[in-house]
């Protein structure tokens, strides 16, 4: 059955906000490309990270976080909240939380 890219983008979420406390520090304010449940890159603005993600995964399967400490959604990322009590941040549930071109 093939992946979906909704598949793709929460199980990248599902792995940012594991690995958000151990990078919220060094990366604050950073987007990080995700693909496979990991991080391939730290870029300085979404655009980036989508032209890299563009480029490096032409299928389009791949997912892009904002590395932050504070609570924000937008329409077409997803934003993980570092959060001690480890509950999920609040975001969108449509494809529209993948970048793709």
């Amino acid at each position: 059955m093939p992946k979906l890219i909704q598949d793709e983008v929460d199980l990248n979420y599902e792995a940012f906000q594991k690995l958000l406390p151990t990078i919220v520090t060094s990366h604050h304010g950073k987007y990080a490309l995700m693909k496979d449940q990991e991080i391939k890159g730290y870029y300085s603005s979404a655009a980036d990270a989508r032209g890299a993600g563009n480029l490096a995964f032409p299928d389009k399967m791949f997912s892009i976080q904002h590395v932050t400490d504070e609570s924000i959604q937008l329409r077409f990322y997803n934003y993980a909240v570092l959060n001690n009590n480890a509950q999920p941040a609040s975001r969108t549930n449509n494809s529209s939380d993948s970048v793709s071109a």
